[in-house]
């Protein structure tokens, strides 16, 4: 039994990409890729910082370690002890099924890949994120969460049931699952965010059986141009609902965290204190940002102490306050965006 942290990145093919909102650009562009590989690179050293012995996985549809700003990540992953697993995207939605985010359905073909893996075991505990995440503590209390509970998500509770999340609310999500199973539902179901999923492997082999057929009558829909699940968070919410996991424990401990005020910021003081931060807004800027330093020191995490990192952290992500230069950077873009407007 081991307990697993893992991420991953899967490069497009120019007939393949779609739009991505918070990078600017498209999927196969290699200035966009380059973005999410300097977010692996900090989620790594971020997650090894604050958890020296625990097991690091990444996976990838590519088969060759790239340089990023003269970052050889074969010898960063070496430096990191983390673990490459190559695993083709099986379960990419045809052209037309949804116009952004197509590539996260290769989460479905990673859970295929660690079900049938002798790497993996039934017992243990694997916790999915995605690249844009930093790690702020020792994450054992996850993982007892974890193999406590078999499953467990990160449910996203401030939707109305009638507001679009990627094209689908939650009372759309409700009229696509009765017509997955066959049958109506009592209650409108929860939205379970994509970027979080921690299950023990044996629960993993649980929701993809039902995943199979689930996706064979996304595809048929989608044939007959019918209503449809867009994207992996909702497919991952069916899984849930049919397997019977109720979720929200994840909750405790990692939060979606909106920095920019110019567009939307839900960032307070106390959030600080989530041993995962997500942080879809930066990208492009913290992240980035974060990445040179920690190139500086050759990504060495015995350079600074856990304080002197997450004090760094919470200047360069903005979390839980702006500073003056910030604060007054986001009100000009607000007024800018007005005027636009």
């Amino acid at each position: 039994m081991s307990n697993v942290l893992a991420t991953w990145i899967c490069i497009d093919d120019p007939e393949k990409a779609t739009y991505f909102p918070s990078s600017k650009g498209n999927s196969a562009d290699v200035s966009v890729q380059s973005i999410y590989w300097r977010c692996v690179a900090v989620f790594m050293y971020t997650a090894r910082k604050f958890n020296p012995t625990l097991r690091l996985v990444f996976f990838s549809n590519v088969t060759e370690f790239p340089t990023i700003n003269n970052v050889d990540y074969k010898i960063l992953f070496k430096k990191l002890n983390v673990e490459f697993y190559t695993t083709p995207f099986e379960y990419q939605t045809p052209k037309g099924y949804y116009g952004t985010w197509s590539n996260q359905f290769y989460e479905f073909s990673i859970l295929k890949f660690i079900s049938d893996h002798p790497a993996f075991s039934n017992e243990d505990a694997f916790v999915l994120l995605d690249s844009d995440c930093l790690i702020t503590k020792n994450l054992d209390n996850l993982f007892s969460s974890v193999v406590t509970n078999e499953c467990i998500t990160y449910s996203i509770d401030w939707y109305g049931s009638t507001y679009k999340i990627n094209g689908n609310s939650r009372s759309d999500m409700k009229s696509i699952f009765e017509k997955l199973q066959g049958f109506e539902m009592d209650v409108i179901p929860v939205y379970h965010a994509g970027e979080f999923l921690g299950a023990t492997i044996a629960s993993i082999k649980k929701l993809m059986s039902v995943f199979y057929p689930t996706w064979e009558k996304l595809l048929d829909f989608h044939r007959n141009n019918m209503p449809r699940l867009h994207e992996e968070a909702h497919v991952l919410s069916y899984l849930y609902y049919k397997c019977g996991y109720k979720g929200g424990q994840a909750n405790d401990y990692i939060k979606r965290m909106w920095t920019d005020f110019s567009a939307y910021r839900n960032v307070k003081p106390g959030d600080e204190n989530y041993m995962i931060w997500h942080l879809p807004t930066e990208k492009r800027f913290g992240f980035e940002k974060m990445f040179y330093f920690l190139k500086k020191i050759d990504f060495d995490v015995h350079i600074y102490s856990e304080q002197q990192l997450i004090k760094y952290m919470k200047k360069v992500f903005q979390v839980p306050k702006i500073s003056y230069d910030k604060y007054v950077y986001f009100l000009l873009k607000k007024t800018v965006k007005k005027l636009v407007k």
